[in-house]
């Protein structure tokens, strides 16, 4: 991890959980995208089971229910879903929000992003509807298959995994998922360990999770000075995985191995970093803290 942003911190307290409940990925090309419905959906079915096609099949969009996933509510039951729609042509670089610069600064693991996008001007959009009742395994599960057949039958230049924040390369993705044990993995995509330097600071440094708690887990929050942001990197991204197998076990108090076995304590706070949301707050004690960390 060496491209770092810059920030300065405001007192904004707001609290938000960060959930999405429809976990959008946009997909991005420098030609019109088209895709192969039914070849769509034989990949789907060779994945997640029975599919079967709403009514708003069209063609800018599809609806596509998984019979195989069934979502209880209050007043009834109905299969967890997946919307593809054609999105919004891109707007001029100037006119972008701020979250695509974040994106594009923060996506680490896609070096060549940046002038990839600027080329793209054609866009289409995958969602998961209809399951917030499902569990985060099984719903990662759904998004991760959902993700590959699409991009099995669909020719793109660039994804932006909106929850997360990163831009991704569609054919790494596809030769990662074309692997099962890849496609099980839980951090590949649906996490970024974000890292910026702290303005007007005297070399103090945040990283962050994004992306658990957009599937109803908890993301990671460290500020920091003096140590490798390599190795909080490797820690972060281990944390991560392990909200992911295990689920919100690690409460108020309890700590995590820290570097030269350091024992750091843990502790529900309101993030620091936009998106605004409950993250589990590492102090890395005396040594390493920084803010009003000690």
């Amino acid at each position: 991890m060496q491209r770092k942003g810059r920030i300065g911190l405001d007192n904004d307290n707001r609290a938000d959980n960060g959930y999405s409940a429809t976990y959008p990925i946009e997909f991005m090309s420098r030609k019109p995208i088209a895709f192969d419905m039914p070849a769509m959906i034989a990949s789907l079915t060779k994945r997640l089971g029975r599919v079967k096609t709403g009514d708003m099949h069209s063609a800018g969009s599809a609806l596509l229910f998984l019979e195989d996933y069934p979502v209880s509510f209050k007043d009834g039951s109905i299969p967890a879903q997946l919307f593809l729609c054609s999105a919004k042509a891109r707007q001029a670089p100037e006119q972008q929000p701020a979250s695509i610069e974040q994106a594009l600064q923060q996506s680490w693991g896609f070096r060549g992003a940046s002038e990839i996008y600027k080329e793209c001007s054609h866009a289409f959009l995958l969602s998961n509807l209809m399951s917030s009742p499902l569990s985060h395994q099984i719903r990662r599960k759904i998004i991760a298959n959902g993700l590959l057949a699409t991009l099995e039958t669909m020719n793109v230049d660039l994804l932006h995994w909106q929850p997360t924040q990163q831009m991704l390369a569609p054919a790494e993705i596809l030769e990662q998922y074309s692997d099962p044990q890849q496609l099980a993995n839980p951090v590949y995509g649906f996490l970024n360990v974000r890292f910026f330097n702290i303005s007007s600071s005297d070399g103090d440094m945040i990283m962050d999770t994004l992306g658990l708690n957009a599937l109803g887990l908890t993301d990671f929050q460290i500020r920091f000075r003096g140590l490798d942001p390599n190795t909080v990197a490797r820690l972060m991204y281990n944390l991560g995985a392990y909200a992911f197998e295990n689920g919100d076990v690690i409460g108020d108090g309890h700590t995590v191995e820290g570097p030269n076995n350091g024992r750091w304590k843990c502790q529900h706070e309101t993030s620091l970093l936009e998106p605004k949301r409950q993250v589990l707050d590492i102090n890395p004690g005396p040594a390493f803290a920084a803010g009003n960390r000690s």
